[in-house]
C-alpha cells in the first residue's frame, strides 16, 4: 500500500491468490474528478479481467497477495511499472487475481503532475508489454478485457470502419476535379455532398460509440455505487480517455525503439 492510500473497507485474501482492491478519490477539481472516471475505469477492467479469470496488471497503491504466490513469481523485479510487471505474470502463470475492499487514494491535482505520472505509466506499461508480447497476444482473455473498456474511443473508431464507405465515393473525391466539362458549381456541390456524408457517418460512429459507453457507465456506477461526476463523461471520452491512449501509443513505439537499439529506457523525476 502506498503512503498516500487509505484503507476503508479492509478485506482479505480467503483462498484466492491476490485481490485488487477498489480505489476511489475524494476529488474536489475537475482533473480529479477526470481522474476519478479513470479509477472507475480500472475498477471495471479489473472486475470484468477477474470474469476472464485473467489479469494484466495491478494497481500498486493497494493490493493484497500471498507471500507464496509472490515468491513463486519471483517477487518484484527492475522494471518502471513493477506492480504491472508482477500483475502479468500473475496472469501469465494462471493465478486468480479477484477485487474487493475499498481504499481513497490521492491523484495529480494538476496538469503538469498528471503529465509526469502518465508518461511513466505508459512508459513502464510498454516496457512490460514488448517483453512479454507474444505471450499476451497467444491470450486473448488477457488483454480483451482491457482494450475497449481502459480505452473508450477504439469502439468509435472500429465503428467508424464498420459502417458502409462506398469505395466509388472515396474515387469521385479524386475524380470529379478532373471533370473540368461540367460546371463549376456542380462540380463543388457535389464534392460538398459527398464531404457531408464522410462528416455524418464519422459524426454517427462518434455519437452513438459514446451514447452506448456513457450510458454503461452510469448504469454501472449507480450499481457499483462508484461515484463519478456525469456531467464529465463528455470531457473524459472526447478529450481526457484519448489523450491518454495517445500517450501509450506514443510511448509504446519509443520503447520499442529503444529496446531495438539497446537504449535505456529514462522517466523525468522517477528512481528505479
Amino acid at each position: 500500500m502506498d503512503s498516500d492510500t487509505k484503507i476503508v473497507n479492509l478485506c482479505d485474501l480467503n483462498g484466492k491468490d491476490a485481490i485488487e482492491i477498489r480505489k476511489e478519490v475524494f476529488a474536489s477539481s475537475i482533473l480529479e474528478k477526470l481522474i476519478n472516471i479513470d479509477y472507475f475505469v480500472m475498477f471495471l477492467t479489473a472486475k470484468l479481467a477477474e470474469k476472464f479469470n485473467s489479469c494484466l496488471s495491478i494497481n500498486g497503491s493497494a493490493f493484497l497477495i500471498k507471500k507464496s504466490v509472490l515468491q513463486s513469481v519471483g517477487g518484484f523485479r527492475r522494471r518502471i511499472n513493477e506492480d504491472t510487471d508482477l500483475g502479468v505474470r500473475l496472469g501469465l502463470k494462471g493465478f486468480r487475481v479477484c477485487v474487493d475492499g475499498k481504499a481513497i487514494t490521492k491523484v495529480p491535482s494538476n496538469l503538469k503532475d498528471w503529465f509526469v505520472q502518465r508518461e511513466r505509466w505508459s512508459l513502464g506499461g510498454a516496457e512490460v508489454i514488448i517483453e512479454n508480447f507474444w505471450k499476451i497476444v497467444r491470450r486473448p482473455r488477457l488483454w480483451i478485457p482491457y482494450l475497449f473498456v481502459f480505452y473508450p474511443a477504439m469502439v468509435g473508431f472500429l465503428l467508424s470502419l464498420l459502417l458502409p464507405d462506398s469505395l466509388i465515393l472515396k474515387l469521385l473525391y479524386f475524380l470529379l476535379p478532373l471533370m473540368v466539362f461540367l460546371s463549376p458549381k456542380l462540380l463543388s456541390l457535389t464534392m460538398l455532398m459527398l464531404f457531408e456524408i464522410h462528416t455524418i457517418k464519422n459524426l454517427l460512429a462518434i455519437l452513438l460509440s459514446f451514447i452506448i459507453w456513457s450510458s454503461t457507465m452510469m448504469f454501472l456506477a449507480r450499481k457499483l455505487r462508484y461515484r463519478i461526476d456525469y456531467k464529465l463523461l463528455p470531457l473524459y471520452y472526447f478529450v481526457y480517455s484519448p489523450l491518454w491512449t495517445m500517450i501509450c501509443i506514443t510511448s509504446f513505439f519509443r520503447v520499442l525503439i529503444l529496446k531495438l537499439f539497446k537504449k535505456e529506457i529514462k522517466v523525468k523525476h522517477w528512481l528505479t
